[in-house]
């Protein structure tokens, strides 16, 4: 199984390996950081004390996907090895989803 990344809904989007070796994460800063295990879950509400990790802040923060933007700017950037969903709506602007591909 390639990696997957799959959607929790109302929650975390769950980063998975498991035939392969998982990635090597980076922080904003360019750092290194190495996830022991096979799955990691990254937080998608912003709340979180351990980013790019999910510590749960979603729950108290009741955090929901119903609470999406309804006017939606999608637009696709696809490479060899990877496809960029990006949707300026909620976009901050600052390329770090990019910025080191």
């Amino acid at each position: 199984m390639p990696l997957k990344i799959t959607l929790n809904p109302d929650g975390p989007l769950v980063l998975a390996a498991e035939d392969m070796p998982f990635p090597v994460l980076q922080t904003t800063d360019g750092e290194d950081i190495t996830v022991q295990k096979k799955k990691a879950f990254l937080c998608r509400c912003g709340a979180s004390q351990n980013k790019p990790f999910c510590d749960g802040a979603h729950v108290q923060d009741e955090y929901s996907d119903a609470n999406r933007c309804t006017n939606d700017l999608l637009q696709n950037y696809s490479s060899d090895y990877i496809t960029v969903h990006f949707n300026r709506s909620i976009c901050s602007g600052a390329a770090e989803c990019v910025r080191r591909l």
